[in-house]
């Protein structure tokens, strides 16, 4: 990425056409930063302003470097000045009618790695109740989409991946810069921004948002000086230009084809726009015509001979009708330098458009929505096979009832490792209660209040996918609304977990209420089983279980099992896994960790008051659970403490993290057991919790890794991730025998798998284990061999291959397609209305804008309403 390994030198580069009344809160909220000043250049590049910029940059900002030009070289031109003059190893853009927090310059440097060389400033509205921008995605057209713009931001929302970075705010290295080759000056402004960052990834560097680097944006303000036409023009020219300078040998004769046979529809459009009276009528007040000079070079067209170019003036285009046009006729006429850019740029390219394009993020978005217009797209798209050569990245919204914090426990866990995994091949966010303490570069972890889930809706709408888990298509029964693939996670048997729980024994009567309660967790279930086109389950053992809950419910059908006899499309394997990186580095992060913090490295042997350094630990990880079975064990373990006093069980968490989850009555059980037994806070150890972090510096201090049950129909079906975590750090188990692990360690010799209920044997068990140097050393060797089968990488892969590919269940397709079908048919005189004021110089801003007012939030609701209730029929 070109990063120093000091604290590196920053230039800011500000870019000023008559914008005076900007630069005091701009400059002013730069000198506020908290960047070292030795390591700061403040950079204006004036574009032959009219006004009094200069004078003003002089009186008020002296150390404000200004680099004068003699005319507007636009956005790209002046920024390129500026670049030439800049001494810092990071340049910084941002546009002039911004202010930024004084922790702006410092996050979007330390957003930058070896891997990151550009970082994109999360920027809000001027007053910081909306977004502008936190994410950058394009269509295959490269035009641009701010996504989420104008929604409110939810306080610790983090944004991975951005096609492109803002343009008027943030940073990049100079190496990566160069390597790039920078803004292209002939661009002159609008889509710049996508053609740097597509040349960024060429050249093999990602691209991220710093959701703290945070500026404020007077949306439009220099925009608003500008004729419609002339940004309709250069957005139409530059998103051409674009896209044949960067797309690869591969891409470009297929993609070529459908962007002038769409650009030539817009021709045609626009020649049936100029006969519409409205246009006449409307067009003087919604925008009135302005004279203002920008360079001759930006509409230069070929002059007869011995006739006198036009002035400067005259060629603004005020109000041609036909941007998209003049567009076309001077990309043909620029075409001879675009190849030899594209030449070069090919050349030198370090990644194709295979690593490329999947980031794209809209690919396919239609730039009008008139139905004939959509039907073309959707031809040139399946003719041309685009969907295959852009190699497309569905959006996965995985969605998780506990929040992402540093004390998680196993829902939350799954959900966040799944999404590391699928991170690889498709766009994943996590939506999950707020607060957020877990941060991820690779994928964008999103809070949302669960009391008022608009976040969680506004997300869910976007999604090619979805991805639950529990209760939440009932807590949320948006989501199950939704025209979109469902996926339901079954790894946790919840129905029989609450059955066991509540169990009563013998002849009890069981009350009417427990009765209650249980029936509408099953309906819960069964509402699940209805609703979701894809299953996803943690065995073997539980996948034969609910395959026939699903058979059940009638999902086992004639067209599911047409389409899949063994119903792998329906229902598959995906168990919890393990990290595929080494505990050993992760120990030593979490070491470095409490090293900085001033705690000690260690964290049992010789640092808990109880366990000396030469004590023999026994772990039990996770959580104690009512339908586990801990006094066995501790039983046992006091009968070794009677003869010998180095074996100590500790248990890693029995304060669950989830304040929503009821404090399960075995632990207070087993508190007295130990304490009764005499061992308790000397050979039986209760921790309230452990870090997710953290939880390798333990287990690396273990001898062995522990789990007990009892013999009833929780533990058939169960599946215990604490094993797992024994699994990566090569900690011989001695368990249970009964359930798929306690088969998994028989089978595969990775410990000993007792029979239930035995304190002796069980004891037995722990000692030989303890004790039997050559046993362990076998053993460990066998827990190598399995580990590296149940990496999260590894183990994700059924649920990757549908997510490349999200599809509705053969017994939902034809209901959902045909709603889609009744669906296209409607908004169409909001889209009229959209399209025309757009048409009439309107800002999409604007437009956004007046789509946020009350009543017309209203209005759309109810519209909305209507027309899924008419295409449900």
């Amino acid at each position: 990425s070109g990063l120093p390994v000091a604290r590196p030198s920053v230039s800011v580069i500000v870019v000023n056409w008559n914008g005076r009344d900007h630069l005091e809160a701009c400059f002013s909220s730069l000198l506020a930063s908290d960047q070292p000043t030795d390591l700061l250049e403040l950079i204006c590049v004036d574009n032959g302003s009219s006004d009094d910029s200069v004078a003003l940059l002089a009186a008020r900002f002296p150390s404000v470097r200004v680099v004068a030009l003699a005319e507007n070289l636009g956005f790209t031109g002046g920024n390129q000045a500026g670049v030439a003059a800049a001494t810092g190893q990071v340049l910084v853009f941002l546009n002039n009618d911004m202010r930024v927090e004084p922790t702006f310059v410092s996050r979007l440097v330390d957003a930058l790695d070896e891997r990151t060389a550009c970082a994109a400033a999360r920027v809000m509205n001027w007053d910081g109740t909306r977004i502008d921008f936190v994410r950058g995605t394009s269509s295959f057209e490269s035009r641009g989409f701010q996504e989420q713009y104008a929604q409110p931001y939810t306080a610790g929302m983090a944004l991975a991946e951005s096609f492109f970075p803002n343009g008027g705010a943030f940073a990049v290295t100079r190496r990566a810069y160069d390597e790039a080759g920078g803004f292209d000056p002939a661009l002159f402004a609008y889509y710049d921004d996508i053609d740097l960052g597509w040349r960024l990834r060429m050249m093999g560097h990602a691209i991220r948002t710093a959701p703290d680097a945070v500026a404020y944006h007077r949306h439009g303000a220099t925009v608003a000086t500008q004729p419609h036409a002339h940004k309709r023009f250069l957005m139409a020219r530059n998103a051409l230009w674009t896209a044949v300078r960067n797309y690869d040998d591969r891409a470009l004769p297929c993609v070529l084809p459908a962007l002038l046979t769409l650009a030539g529809l817009r021709v045609a459009q626009d020649l049936v726009w100029l006969r519409t009276p409205v246009r006449d009528a409307l067009r003087p007040w919604l925008e009135p015509s302005r004279g203002h000079r920008v360079p001759s070079s930006i509409y230069r067209t070929a002059s007869k001979p011995g006739s006198q170019p036009e002035p400067p003036v005259a060629r603004v285009i005020a109000s041609l009708a036909m941007p998209e046009l003049v567009a076309l006729g001077a990309t043909l006429q620029a075409l001879p330098r675009l190849l030899a850019l594209r030449a070069h740029q090919q050349q030198t390219r370090r990644v194709p458009d295979t690593e490329v394009l999947p980031f794209l993020g809209r690919p396919f978005e239609e730039l009008d929505g008139r139905r004939s217009y959509r039907a073309a797209q959707q031809a040139l798209v399946d003719g041309l096979g685009l969907r295959a050569l852009l190699g497309l990245r569905p959006h996965v919204v995985l969605v998780t009832h506990e929040a992402l914090r540093a004390h998680m426990s196993g829902p939350a866990i799954r959900v966040l490792e799944l999404a590391r995994a699928l991170g690889r091949t498709v766009r994943v966010s996590v939506l999950a209660p707020a607060p957020l303490e877990v941060r991820d570069d690779r994928v964008a972890l999103i809070p949302f209040d669960p009391a008022r889930p608009t976040v969680l809706e506004a997300q869910a709408e976007t999604a090619d996918a979805v991805i639950v888990q529990g209760f939440a298509l009932t807590t949320y029964p948006f989501l199950s609304a939704l025209v979109t693939p469902i996926v339901a996670d079954l790894y946790c048997p919840f129905t029989l977990e609450h059955l066991e729980q509540t169990r009563m024994s013998g002849a009890q009567a069981v009350p009417a209420a427990l009765e209650g309660e249980a029936a509408a967790i099953l309906g819960v279930q069964n509402a699940q089983l209805q609703q979701a086109d894809f299953f996803i389950c943690a065995s073997e053992r539980q996948r034969d279980f609910w395959v026939g809950t699903l058979h059940s419910a009638g999902r086992v059908n004639p067209r599911t099992l047409a389409r899949d006899a063994d119903l792998r499309s329906l229902i598959d394997v995906v168990p919890f896994g393990l990290p595929s990186e080494p505990i050993g580095i992760a120990a030593a992060r979490a070491r470095a960790a409490r090293l900085a913090r001033g705690a000690p490295a260690g964290v049992l042997k010789g640092v808990h008051p109880s366990i000396r350094a030469t004590d023999r630990v026994l772990l039990w990880g996770g959580s104690l659970l009512d339908w586990q079975d801990p006094e066995t064990l501790i039983a046992a373990v006091a009968q070794l403490a009677r003869v010998r006093d180095d074996v100590k069980l500790f248990f890693l968490g029995v304060r669950h993290p989830n304040p929503q989850v009821a404090p399960m009555a075995v632990v207070e059980r087993s508190r007295r057991l130990a304490a009764s037994l005499g061992v308790g806070g000397s050979h039986v150890i209760f921790n309230d919790w452990v870090a997710y972090d953290e939880r390798a510096l333990y287990l690396l201090e273990a001898d062995l890794g522990v789990s007990t049950h009892h013999a009833h129909l929780e533990t058939r079906y169960a599946f215990r991730t604490r094993m797992l975590d024994y699994l990566w750090a090569r900690l011989p188990i001695v368990c249970t025998d009964g359930d798929h692990f306690g088969e998994l360690v028989r089978a595969r010799g990775l410990g000993r798998a007792v029979p239930p209920g035995d304190p002796s044997v069980l004891a037995e068990a722990i000692a030989a284990m303890l004790d039997q140097s050559e046993t362990r050393e076998r053993t460990r060797q066998s827990l190598a061999a399995v580990a590296d089968e149940m990496t999260w990488d590894r183990v994700a892969d059924p649920l990757r291959a549908w997510c490349a590919a999200p599809a509705f269940a053969a017994d939902r397709e034809g209901e959902v397609l045909a709603f889609r079908a009744r669906m296209a048919n409607s908004f169409k005189a909001s889209r009229w209305l959209k399209r025309t004021a757009l048409r009439l110089g309107v800002k999409e801003g604007d437009v956004e804008a007046v789509k946020q007012w009350a009543p017309i939030r209203a209005g759309m609701s109810v519209r909305n309403a209507v027309a899924v209730r008419r295409a449900r029929g």
